[in-house]
């Protein structure tokens, strides 16, 4: 009877637009096949849309019902609608009853976020032996569009090609169409009809759009490299294969495209526009799969990224379901700060959305590998993948479309930052029509003969920017000459050459005049080499040739220009004022790649560096014309970096030519500069140790620097900082363990404490914390007064800490502090323990906190508590190289206020530092990633991870007599480095605080 009642309401419901279809032949329809009538009006309408009030009222409202109805069930449907004005009514009023702020919370800290489910979880949920369907997802679940937030941005894309043919705006026709047909089932049919009618876009154009659009899914649609496997094994184990989707797209085209992107075992897909049916009305969809299927519902699994319709719907109707997040949630989950910068370069520059929404599928669609948080750029891939790959293919693509448009044969692309560029244009030629692409060897010291106006003498104080007040004339002549220096140098006696260059212009004018036929010669030397080296690159046909550089001055055309006797045009990033008064000057034009920002600097070093090969500059040419090359020390590391780095990009670039295809050329509308506002993220405003993927990259640059620095120094001394521990360990949460990180299980160790008293009033506060150290120890103590020893040996005896094994007192000069009896007195017996901590009896007087900071450590290094969890955390970790607590905040305070680019050290600490790592045979680079250290300097450690500390030969006598200061000697030096010699030996620092200070003094 119910089932009666119900057809009877579905029928009266439906009648209106049964109705409008049928129009004259509704009352044959309703006597000879009601039956038919409505079902085929459930299950094929194309015509009930949305229109006039009147007309929704009547016919489309009660449309909507009757087919909820007929999915639902009368009573279920009236569940619903009490549920969505529950929901209304109530639950939008009602506030939460709890309060999570931080300060109810206390200083707990927020746990990472799971992983999604993984490959390996999935395949033993399909093999079980009671699966025999296995249901997928489509979109974002099987196949991924390369987009950030919003499957509709991929519209751009085809407005690129639609908008100019027709004189249309794809994207305001196109956008909301959905929303205002108010039609749960609308086909891409009924999608272009609405538009057809609305915009009164004549057929033929309609129907080529619509082609478009498809062609499109179809292009960028790619397969997600897990549920690729995921559906290989399923399909081995015997599962039968489908695919749902609340889709306007056909279900046989959109079979097509699963099977050709590789999921050619599945054998049906269910769409909702064609069933009327969706996985959302309370997942109607999966009724007519089980229907359909004729299989008990507990035997279907289901997978799918969507919350509410992969999962709970269809764990409503009994079928096993999964979520697996798309590659949109998982970027949301675990973007940090950089998802949102990213969302805005999507609304800002649609097209290069679609470049970084492909990067985003690079970050994520790798299960094992996956970043845990965008803001932490911790390898030179993942800043490959988000940054330099994009932008290096964009910019690539965007010369071709230059060079094109303006009818050049060739793009020379000049050393050495032209080098990437040059190989993604050779790598991408074979699928874009392109110029012929030239990599020619280019630089400041190799053509700057042809910009000397005047004498060498004005040119070189016009020009050169690097530091002036310890610049001799032999630093400049060598910086310039390099081969031929030597030559010019003979002729100029010791005290001539050590002359300052820029400190008494007069002297210096006469030391040059001395050798100025010499250094007259020399040039024209140069200039005949570079003009036989050019005349065999460049064209003699070319009217212009253009040229690719990074920037910004013009020099490079300036010189060209000068050396072939015609106009050289440039592909510049960026370009400055005095380039384009060259351009006026001599005719030529820059072609600017990258919208023009004033605040691209220090970054153009970033693009500089690591777009060109790792060889040296070209500092001239040989007499038959081959380019000479400067003698750089190249290491193992930066081949490495910069080749993995160079061979991602071009694959990069490869895959995107792919994977847009004919699409390709409209990404050279991107706006690329939007990617300065992910390097600033990254590296200024929220820097981490972000910078530390650059400390293997060292080009020298004698013509602006003194030094040869890492790109990471250029980072760090070029950018602002807030504060000195600013892109520095100490701001790095990587770095804090917590006691909740530590599992309690640790193995038997041989510990060996040391401890420097200079002040034997204290060491009865240092004894009573070593009395429950709670495993034998060994004890070392080293003193400078010789009467303490009789009250030393008192009180540090094994009679009164029950678990010391062993003591030895050392008798020590008063240098170094607590640093030199500890490196040198201890030295020889650093091999004989596994663990070993160094502490002293700090007093530091100068500040009123001064005891509440030593307390402050040694709670924190040997209260029972602790000292469990530092041996927890050593045993976890073999890597662990040393552990110390945070930096005590009255001594933060202090730091933070003496603000620099050196950050948390001055410039005697830092010479220091430069000087020992020397001394260690390490590299003498010192960049504030590497700040991160124990701040009072007492800390546990692995002698191990510290052996070249106490192998390196420093003696008593290196260090000054007190009084030294608070600052800039050698043992603060050597306060900061050794954590530094524990990373360059591959071992991991860490803090660890469980005792908060208590800072009432």
């Amino acid at each position: 009877m119910t089932k009666i009642i119900k057809k009877i309401i579905i029928a009266f419901l439906l009648l209106p637009s049964a109705c409008i279809v049928y129009k004259k032949k509704i009352l044959f329809h309703l006597i000879h096949s009601p039956r038919c009538l409505f079902g085929n009006l459930i299950k094929e309408n194309n015509q009930i849309n949305k229109r006039g009030i009147l007309y929704n009222a009547i016919v489309f409202y009660p449309y909507c019902i009757g087919i909820k109805i007929y999915h639902l069930g009368f009573l279920a449907f009236c569940k619903l609608c009490i549920k969505k004005i529950y929901s209304l009514i109530i639950i939008k009023n009602n506030t939460s009853k709890y309060n999570y702020s931080k300060e109810n919370l206390g200083n707990i800290t927020s746990a990472k976020p799971l992983p999604p489910i993984s490959l390996k979880t999935l395949i033993r949920l399909i093999e079980n032996n009671d699966i025999k369907v296995v249901s997928f997802d489509i979109f974002d679940t099987l196949l991924t569009r390369p987009i950030i937030k919003d499957p509709r941005e991929i519209f751009y894309l085809i407005a690129e090609r639609i908008n100019k043919k027709y004189n249309l705006n794809f994207i305001n026709i196109r956008w909301d169409v959905e929303k205002q047909m108010k039609d749960p089932y609308a086909t891409i049919n009924d999608i272009y009809k609405y538009i057809q009618n609305k915009y009164k876009i004549p057929y033929y154009i309609i129907e080529e759009i619509k082609q478009e659009e498809l062609q499109c899914e179809y292009t960028l649609l790619q397969a997600r490299q897990d549920m690729l496997k995921l559906c290989q094994v399923a399909h081995s184990l015997g599962k039968r294969i489908i695919a749902t989707s609340d889709m306007y797209i056909p279900s046989k085209f959109l079979l097509k495209i699963l099977h050709d992107k590789g999921f050619k075992d599945i054998e049906k897909v269910y769409v909702s526009s064609e069933f009327k049916a969706r996985k959302t009305d309370n997942g109607a969809l999966f009724d007519i799969v089980i229907e359909n299927e004729k299989i008990n519902k507990n035997s279907i699994l289901h997978i799918g990224d969507n919350y509410i319709s992969d999962v709970i719907m269809p764990l409503k109707k009994g079928i096993s379901a999964i979520h697996y997040p798309s590659i949109c949630q998982q970027c949301k989950e675990y973007g940090g700060d950089i998802y949102q910068i990213l969302v805005n370069i999507a609304e800002k520059s649609p097209l290069y959305g679609l470049v970084l929404g492909q990067s985003l599928e690079y970050c994520f669609d790798k299960s094992k590998s996956s970043p845990t948080n965008l803001d932490r750029c911790s390898t030179i891939s993942e800043f490959g993948n988000l940054i330099l790959a994009p932008l290096a293919t964009i910019l690539t693509i965007k010369s071709i479309s230059i060079a094109k448009l303006n009818n050049y044969s060739h793009i020379y692309y000049a050393s050495r930052d032209g080098w990437l560029p040059y190989q993604i244009h050779k790598a991408i030629e074979k699928y874009i029509d392109s110029p012929e692409a030239i990599y020619f060897q280019a630089g400041r010291r190799a053509y700057f003969p042809f910009l000397i106006e005047g004498s060498f003498l004005e040119y070189v104080l016009k020009n050169t920017i690097k530091d002036k007040q310890s610049l001799t004339i032999a630093d400049i002549i060598k910086t310039y000459f390099q081969d031929d220096s030597n030559y010019l140098l003979t002729k100029l006696n010791k005290n001539e050459q050590e002359t300052i260059f820029f400190n008494n212009i007069l002297d210096t004018t006469h030391i040059i005049k001395k050798i100025d036929s010499d250094i007259l010669h020399i040039l024209n030397n140069k200039r005949e080499n570079a003009l036989l080296y050019y005349n065999s690159i460049f064209s003699s046909k070319e009217k212009n040739s253009l040229i690719f550089d990074i920037g910004y001055s013009g020099s490079i055309s300036l010189a060209l220009s000068r050396i072939l006797k015609k106009p050289i045009d440039k592909l510049y990033c960026w370009q400055t004022a005095k380039n384009i008064k060259l351009d006026v000057q001599y005719k030529t034009k820059t072609f600017t790649l990258m919208t023009q920002d004033n605040n691209y600097v220090p970054f153009n070093l970033v693009l500089e560096e690591l777009f060109s090969p790792c060889s040296g500059g070209t500092i001239g040419f040989s007499e038959n014309g081959q380019p000479i090359h400067e003698n750089i020390k190249i290491t193992t590391e930066m081949l490495n970096t910069l080749e993995q780095l160079h061979n991602q990009c071009i694959e990069y670039a490869i895959n995107t030519m792919k994977r847009f295809s004919n699409y390709a050329n409209y990404l050279s509308n991107s706006e690329t500069s939007l990617t300065l506002k992910i390097c600033k993220q990254l590296f200024q405003t929220k820097p981490l140790t972000n910078r530390s993927i650059f400390k293997s990259i060292i080009f020298p640059d004698p013509i602006y620097l003194c030094e040869d620095l890492t790109l990471e120094q250029k980072l760090d001394f070029s950018l602002q900082h807030s504060t000195s521990f600013s892109a520095t360990g100490f701001e790095d949460n990587k770095n804090i363990l917590h006691p909740q990180d530590l599992c309690y299980k640790y193995f038997n160790t041989r510990v060996a404490i040391h401890i420097h008293i200079f002040n034997s009033a204290i060491a009865q506060e240092i004894a009573s914390y070593l009395f429950n150290i709670p495993v034998e120890f060994d004890l070392f103590i080293t003193y400078v007064n010789k009467e303490d020893i009789n009250f030393l040996t008192k009180i540090f005896n094994k009679n009164i800490i029950s678990h010391l094994k062993y003591v030895n007192f050392i008798l020590t000069p008063n240098r170094g502090r607590d640093v030199a009896p500890w490196i040198i007195g201890t030295a020889a017996v650093q091999n004989n323990y596994d663990l070993f901590c160094h502490a002293h009896t700090k007093e530091s007087k100068h500040f009123i906190w001064g005891q509440t900071w030593r307390r402050y450590l040694l709670d924190n290094l040997f209260r029972p508590e602790s000292f469990n969890c530092i041996l927890a955390a050593f045993s976890q970790n073999t890597k662990l190289g040393m552990l110390f607590p945070k930096i005590f905040p009255k001594v933060k305070e202090a730091m933070t206020l003496n603000n620099s680019n050196l950050g948390t050290c001055t410039i005697d600490e830092y010479n220091f530092i430069k000087k020992i790592l020397k001394q260690m045979k390490m590299s003498p680079n010192y960049a504030r990633s590497e700040q991160f250290f124990s701040s009072g300097t007492m800390f546990w450690y692995r002698p191990q991870a510290l052996k070249p500390l106490f192998t390196c030969g420093l003696s008593y006598e290196d260090f000054p007599q007190e009084p030294i200061g608070i600052d800039g000697s050698l043992a603060h030096a050597l306060e900061r480095i050794p954590p530094v010699i524990c990373k360059r030996l591959d071992y991991e620092i860490s803090s660890l605080t469980l005792f908060q200070p208590t800072l009432s003094s």
